[in-house]
């Protein structure tokens, strides 16, 4: 049953997959949804108006990136060459299989699904300062060449930033510098062959938003995350992809690894 699923997940299109997994973040939003007003009913102890202020927050969260990079590697690789059209015949007839490159898709598999670990302190009720680490493997982006076969570009980001933030009845808003590892790896799958690897650190900016609920009080909170990381261009490449006596290379192109993140966690108050 479990192989089936896989290979199902395999051959769907890559926009089927993204419909799936925005159905699967709409499903745990409601779920979260769903909790607040049992959570509310939890907060009779925590009606005094005298109760101390929980200042310390610890959470984590779960979720998915847009495409970052993707848009800007698909061009590139067109221009190099590496959107031919891949197809595998059987018996004769066909073809049994085909698929169109350059393609990319964002992770999915739930080990490693971009993961987010923040601490915050409030300095006042509404206003607080924070660190938020983070580990994103955005995705791939895959091109073909009818002589050299198919070569994967993999990337990824950490991040570090310091945030400001003010909150209000459970919405929360941030801002702060950000320090980005930027990752890229070129492999060809088929092979087992790494093409090398490239990390580059960036400065820029991240924005955290953050709908937490019960809002505030209670000891254990549900929230939904959404930031923007503002990364800005990095170089990828060069990588040079060789089949017997054919060479092709793929040149070092900026890319935007620019993205999105929104997920959904849990957290502790203290």
């Amino acid at each position: 049953m479990i192989c089936g699923y896989l290979y199902y997940w395999w051959k769907m299109k890559n926009k089927e997959k993204n419909i799936i997994k925005v159905l699967f973040i709409a499903l745990t939003i409601s779920i979260l949804i769903t909790v607040y007003p049992v959570s509310i009913l939890a907060l009779d102890s925590d009606d005094d108006p005298n109760q101390k202020l929980r200042r310390w927050t610890v959470s984590a969260y779960l979720g998915s990136a847009s495409s970052g990079p993707a848009k800007d590697l698909e061009n590139a690789m067109k221009a190099t060459g590496f959107d031919h059209r891949y197809e595998w015949y059987w018996g004769g007839a066909g073809p049994f299989y085909g698929a169109t490159y350059p393609n990319s898709n964002t992770r999915t598999a739930l080990y490693r699904l971009p993961w987010i670990l923040r601490i915050h302190y409030l300095l006042k009720p509404r206003f607080g300062v924070g660190l938020v680490y983070s580990n994103t493997e955005i995705g791939a982006t895959a091109g073909y060449n009818e002589k050299t076969g198919r070569f994967d570009v993999e990337y990824s980001v950490n991040t570090f930033s310091p945030v400001v933030s003010v909150q209000v009845t459970g919405f929360q808003f941030g801002v702060g510098p950000a320090l980005y590892m930027a990752n890229s790896i070129g492999k060809r799958l088929t092979l087992g062959e790494s093409l090398g690897e490239k990390k580059t650190r960036k400065l820029g900016f991240l924005i955290d938003l953050g709908f937490a609920f019960p809002p505030e009080k209670t000891r254990f909170f549900l929230e939904i995350k959404i930031q923007y990381r503002a990364v800005g261009q990095v170089e990828v490449g060069p990588y040079e992809i060789r089949a017997t006596e054919d060479l092709v290379i793929f040149p070092t192109n900026k890319v935007n690894y620019n993205h999105w993140f929104l997920g959904a966690g849990m957290g502790i108050r203290f």
